[in-house]
């Protein structure tokens, strides 16, 4: 298990490290949640316009797990954009060693839009399908915030 998460660490962190040099990069780092329990630390960085690559690290009551993700930017609008989500995972918990994949699509709204003089605040709302191996697929509902850095 610890493999796992090593490997899928390592790949997101190097995708961090290895991200385009342009001034126009962004990052952003907050919480991210499920509904059934799941939640941690959040990393997220914007390669280009369109695909950003998010960590979350964290767990739930009975275990820990590591989750990489690919948002794909499906429509955007100053206030809020809409983006595609994929993402691979890998978790230990009451016992057992799991992977999983996942898919589903969220909406991430500009809280600076909305009021004036606060921190670039992102609010997103997701929702789809994951499939932990040997498991029936669930559906997935998340949450998160995040601090953009531009």
């Amino acid at each position: 298990m610890s493999r796992v998460c090593g490997w899928l660490f390592g790949v997101v962190l190097g995708a961090f490290l290895m991200g385009p040099a342009s001034a126009g990069e962004r990052y952003a780092v907050g919480i991210q949640g499920g509904v059934l329990g799941y939640g941690g630390i959040s990393g997220k960085m914007a390669l280009d316009d369109k695909l950003t690559l998010q960590a979350v690290f964290g767990g739930s009551a009975g275990g820990v797990g590591a989750t990489g993700r690919a948002l794909f930017e499906l429509h955007d609008e100053e206030v809020y954009r809409v983006y595609g989500i994929g993402e691979l995972g890998a978790g230990y918990g009451n016992d057992n060693i799991g992977m999983g994949v996942g898919f589903g699509a969220g909406i991430e709204a500009n809280w600076q839009e909305l009021v004036e003089n606060v921190i670039p605040l992102w609010w997103s709302a997701e929702g789809g399908i994951k499939y932990v191996l040997g498991n029936v697929p669930t559906p997935m509902f998340e949450i998160g915030i995040h601090y953009k850095i531009k």
